[in-house]
């Protein structure tokens, strides 16, 4: 069974601090392994917006109904200081996975550097990748790899 482009909702009974009430989504399912993202925990006082600054990203002028003050989403604990982006297509960046037809995941700087300039085609979901409580360090040059 290939669980890609699929959800995994803890059990109730789950009690683990990072997984417990998450909802994963399975952006790789194969013979190497799985890798999804957490996307239904919004980290604290991290805002897209906030990001954008941090990176020294200035975003341009664009449609008011895309806001940048929307929270950024926990992603996971592993591969820490990493941001993941899914996104509608399409997929032209520097580093994206297709996991869908209606679903890619962006894992290079310019995807923020043009956020903007697409923004009325693209639908995006943020993540950052990071353990709980822990604070993002921006010091860090902003990288994405795959899992």
């Amino acid at each position: 069974m290939n669980l890609q482009h699929h959800f995994l909702i803890a059990m109730p009974a789950l009690q683990d601090p990072i997984f417990r009430r998450s909802v994963v989504y399975i952006c790789e399912h194969n013979t190497n392994g799985a890798m999804g993202i957490i996307v239904n925990k919004p980290l604290e006082n991290l805002k897209i917006e906030g990001i954008l600054e941090k990176l020294k990203i200035t975003p341009e002028p664009r449609d008011e109904s895309i806001r940048l003050d929307k929270p950024v989403m926990l992603g996971g604990p592993l591969a820490e200081d990493r941001g993941f982006i899914l996104h509608t297509p399409p997929s032209n960046f520097a580093s994206s996975i297709r996991i869908s037809d209606n679903t890619v995941m962006t894992t290079s700087r310019d995807v923020l550097e043009t956020l903007a300039p697409i923004n009325n085609r693209l639908t995006y979901w943020w993540l950052w990748v990071m353990p709980p409580g822990k604070k993002v360090n921006w010091n860090k040059k902003f990288s994405i790899t795959r899992g």
